[in-house]
């Protein structure tokens, strides 16, 4: 019977292939990297929700405005993560 190709392509190109095979050997040998690269990837995904979910260029000086930007959007997902960086005002620092 003669091989068909198939109407499917896969997302898994050899050199990402590769990478995967190389960076899988390597938190093998070097596990204290898993935690960090884990961190990196959820950053990612949030990149990734947050191009998805804002509007383009836009810069949210206040959190009261980056909320009222997405509300519209968490009603049609089920998950949601958010990271919120920034000081408390109770931490802040005092110089004198």
């Amino acid at each position: 019977m003669p091989a068909t190709k198939s109407n499917f392509q896969s997302a898994n190109s050899v050199p990402r292939q590769m990478m995967q095979s190389v960076l899988a050997r390597t938190l093998k040998v070097f596990p204290f990297l898993s935690e960090p690269l884990c961190q990196v990837g959820d950053l990612a995904g949030y990149a990734q929700w947050r191009r998805a979910v804002l509007p383009k260029g836009r810069l949210f000086l206040q959190r009261e405005r980056l909320w009222e930007a997405v509300l519209p959007h968490l009603r049609k997902s089920d998950d949601l993560f958010v990271f919120e960086f920034g000081v408390a005002w109770a931490s802040l620092p005092t110089f004198g």
